[in-house]
């Protein structure tokens, strides 16, 4: 991922998720962008899809590899299931479930990092019927 490439992309960030419902360490704000990040690539690449640790770290604004065991940390985080409310799923109506946001990440290796992510059907369900978007400039 090129860093001119990175200057024309506007992340959305979903408010429902970030402004308070990820647990994290008292100030820690990488679960936080690795969400927003997460979500960009759902919109490029579909709800399973692999990325670099190089083109993460990017995407997040991290320049060292010294960050890789910090976004590993916020993977894990995000793969936690939480409380969500009040959405459908499978023509059902759920009055509140614990649904985490990752499945099963997995870092191979290999000479690129390769790391393989799912977002679960139920927390993409959630963020669509709970929309609230605000727009990122990178």
């Amino acid at each position: 991922m090129s860093t001119s490439l990175l200057s024309n992309i506007t992340i959305n960030k979903h408010n429902a998720l970030t402004d308070g419902y990820i647990p994290k360490k008292g100030r820690e704000i990488l679960p936080d962008k690795l969400i927003n990040a997460l979500m960009w690539k759902y919109q490029q690449d579909g709800g399973s899809f692999s990325v670099s640790k190089t083109d993460l770290r990017e995407l997040l604004g991290l320049k060292s590899s010294k960050d890789d065991e910090r976004i590993w940390s916020a993977l894990a985080t995000l793969a936690t299931p939480i409380h969500v409310r009040d959405f459908t799923f499978q023509g059902r109506e759920i009055k509140r479930a614990a649904v985490s946001f990752l499945i099963n990440p997995k870092e191979y290796k290999d000479s690129e990092g390769t790391i393989e992510l799912t977002i679960s059907e139920e927390m993409i369900e959630v963020l669509k019927q709970k929309i609230g978007y605000t727009p990122l400039e990178l």
